[in-house]
């Protein structure tokens, strides 16, 4: 009798190790399985756009432009000004009269054209500096994007986390800078920055187009 009990319990272990056995194949291929990375997953990189603008050789080529322009702006108006100082030192020392009127109405006429210059001056110059910073960031968008297929990166975001909010301001301007935050953290490993700015002054060095690429509408 005991001898029966012991085989049927020894028959019960073994049959409970087989399916055990038969169960662990499937339980480590389960395990893999939820490890294992899709194909299609999303692998997202980030850029310090304010970085990447203040770094690129382009860019300090480009204001080097915008500053000579703008000092050709200022002597011509600083000639304007001195001519409009000899006018009025002119018109002073002459006496009361027809004269007078006539030369203090082409002073006035003067110092109007002058102040008409210093505003187109001032918005040809802001016009510029708003072209350059749209076609400067065409070409970061397409470099990005470039960079990013080579890298079997999905997607690529301006990255803000390094940005600090200021103890001084206001709960509710604070409140404001919270909200308007997208990324609260990013391993150092997801970021593009240096890479980017490399490539795109590799290209500009090497000759690159002076105007934004067909296919670098800002967003995509």
């Amino acid at each position: 009798m005991k001898t029966g009990m012991i085989v049927a319990l020894c028959a019960g272990v073994v049959a409970g190790g087989v399916l055990l056995a038969g169960l662990q194949p499937s339980a480590v291929g389960t395990s893999r399985a939820t490890q294992a990375t899709p194909s299609n997953a999303t692998r997202i990189a980030t850029v310090n756009l304010e970085s990447v603008f203040n770094s690129l050789k382009e860019r300090a080529t480009r204001q080097a432009e915008l500053d000579a322009r703008k000092s050709v702006a200022e002597a011509e108006l600083a000639k304007l000004a001195n001519e409009l100082k000899d006018m009025q030192t002119k018109i002073e020392a002459m006496p009361a009269g027809a004269g007078r009127d006539r030369a203090m109405g082409d002073f006035l006429r003067r110092q109007v054209q002058a102040e008409v210059e210093r505003r187109i001056a001032d918005a040809e110059l802001e016009r510029m500096r708003a072209a350059t910073f749209r076609l400067l960031y065409e070409k970061i968008n397409d470099a990005a994007r470039r960079l990013a297929q080579q890298r079997g990166f999905t997607m690529v975001m301006a990255a803000d986390d390094a940005l600090s909010i200021p103890a001084s301001i206001s709960s509710d301007d604070m409140q404001r800078v919270i909200g308007l935050r997208r990324l609260l953290w990013v391993d150092p490993g997801q970021d593009i920055t240096r890479d980017l700015i490399t490539m795109m002054d590799n290209e500009f060095s090497a000759g690159g187009s002076a105007t934004a690429p067909a296919s670098g509408k800002a967003g995509n």
